[in-house]
């Protein structure tokens, strides 16, 4: 996964859950997703909870995927 450089193509969460291949491995797409590549936090976190809180329960795990300064991302998640 790059951070800096440029985009491989093919090389992303969507096809790394394609990969996993499991009934219960889920791609949750942002709700609209020219706010997440924008980097403001409190838009990508405002683009993804509502898909996230529809699917996640009890012991889940949510993996969020990214680069550069995404662990604030993930911390708007927590439980």
């Amino acid at each position: 996964y790059v951070a800096r450089s440029k985009h491989i193509p093919g090389i992303d969460s969507k096809s790394m859950v394609k990969e996993i291949n499991k009934e219960n491995v889920l791609y949750l797409e942002p709700i609209e997703t020219n706010l997440t590549s924008q980097g403001n936090l409190s838009d990508m976190k405002a683009a993804l909870k509502p898909n996230i809180d529809k699917h996640l329960e009890g012991c889940d795990y949510l993996f969020i995927v990214g680069a550069g300064n995404i662990s604030k991302t993930a911390d708007g998640f927590k439980r």
